[in-house]
């Protein structure tokens, strides 16, 4: 926003006027241009607590010495449309260069304004590139505020619940039809923020505006379903036209929080990079009406995501010494019974068709588990998350 480059300028243009030091700082509290170059790259104490207050000015006289890297005169905030985005200051008795500082301050916003007014096209191109940048990558302290400004110039609203859809898909390249996948994505909302990733990747945060929080979880499905279905139709025709074209739709996590649409992102990647591994079974629905399709939900695999990120030495900690008695064949057998069980919700008779075993041998494999650790997963919760742990713990490579 107020750049090194910038301030530069400006200070090229106002100090043969100016028999004062001016010293200009970035939304940070940096010194980024001074007529005395030493004071380059320094921390600005006041320069800081006016960003981070409800002061545009603040007069240092006596006191200068107490704060870091200030000293006798006075520093005004940098606005622009409304938003703090700098500082600039004059060195010098505070009641004389007061009414200077004012008019300086003005003519650094205007030139600000023209710079970053002037090529507007460019200018908004630029502003979504650092939007889309900021959004998936950044995590810093002064994301928030610059978040929020890039959204209202650009037409987004900061505070409105999205999810992502990270949508991918396998295609040749020569036969490239991404941009045709952001077109269709594009013409819902306004208020949906499309990406194109890279070829045969799309992101898009879709926008529930008139989605009431009662509605959200009854409705938000079949919205996006509906959302998807012209997306899923293309995907679908250039795979019957004989284009070997297939693709998964992986949705992160609510958020109405600029900042926290990066790890909702992160969300949709742990999805990607589980899918990317044969051995694990994410719960999934089959896209409606689409081949070679599935969506895969992130809050319908939150235990795996938790167990995932736990590091393992934490269940080593819990159940080493519950599982140090147990042979290599019960803990295969253990695992394939209980397993099996959680995926068919403890539903017997489906339970013993996927093992292939008579239903009354599931159940006396099933007892006897019940009797070795004396629970009951089927009527008690807290003995089914013990259990889930312990599976996979058992299962996972020490």
């Amino acid at each position: 926003m107020l750049t090194a480059e910038l301030a530069e300028a400006f200070l090229k243009r106002f100090i043969q006027y100016i028999p004062y030091q001016i010293n200009i700082m970035n939304e940070k509290g940096i010194v980024i241009a001074s007529s005395d170059k030493s004071r380059i790259g320094a921390f600005h104490e006041i320069a800081y607590k006016i960003l981070k207050t409800d002061n545009l000015m603040i007069l240092t006289e006596h006191d200068a010495n107490n704060y870091i890297g200030v000293r006798y005169g006075v520093n005004s905030a940098v606005l622009y449309r409304g938003e703090k985005i700098g500082v600039v200051g004059l060195t010098g008795n505070p009641y004389e260069v007061r009414d200077m500082i004012s008019l300086i301050r003005i003519a650094l916003e205007q030139m600000l304004e023209y710079e970053l007014g002037k090529n507007n096209d460019n200018y908004r191109g630029n502003l979504r590139t650092q939007f889309i940048h900021m959004l998936l990558y950044e995590d810093t302290a002064h994301t928030r505020s610059e978040l929020s400004f890039l959204s209202s110039q650009l037409g987004y609203q900061a505070d409105m619940k999205r999810i992502p859809i990270l949508i991918t898909c396998s295609m040749n390249p020569k036969h490239d039809y991404t941009n045709s996948l952001v077109q269709l994505c594009s013409g819902t909302s306004d208020q949906d923020i499309v990406i194109k990733l890279t070829i045969g990747q799309v992101l898009i945060f879709k926008s529930f505006p008139d989605m009431s929080d009662e509605a959200l979880f009854e409705d938000y499905r079949k919205t996006i379903h509906a959302f998807l279905a012209p997306v899923l139709k293309e995907i679908s025709d250039r795979s019957h036209s004989g284009e070997d074209s297939s693709c998964y739709c992986l949705i992160g996590t609510f958020q109405n929080r600029l900042t926290y649409y990066r790890s909702s992102y992160n969300h949709c990647l742990w999805l990607q990079n589980q899918l990317e591994d044969t051995t694990r079974l994410l719960a999934c629905e089959d896209a409606p009406n689409h081949e070679n399709t599935s969506i895969y939900y992130f809050y319908d695999n939150i235990g795996r995501y938790v167990k995932n990120i736990t590091p393992l030495p934490e269940f080593h900690r819990i159940y080493n010494a519950v599982a140090e008695n147990i042979d290599e064949e019960q803990t295969d057998r253990i695992i394939e019974t209980l397993d099996t069980l959680q995926r068919h919700n403890y539903n017997m008779n489906s339970a013993s068709q996927e093992l292939g075993i008579h239903k009354n041998t599931l159940i006396f494999r099933f007892n006897k588990i019940k009797k070795n650790f004396n629970i009951n997963p089927v009527q008690n919760v807290a003995d089914r998350e013990f259990i889930e742990y312990l599976v996979y713990y058992l299962n996972t490579p020490k």
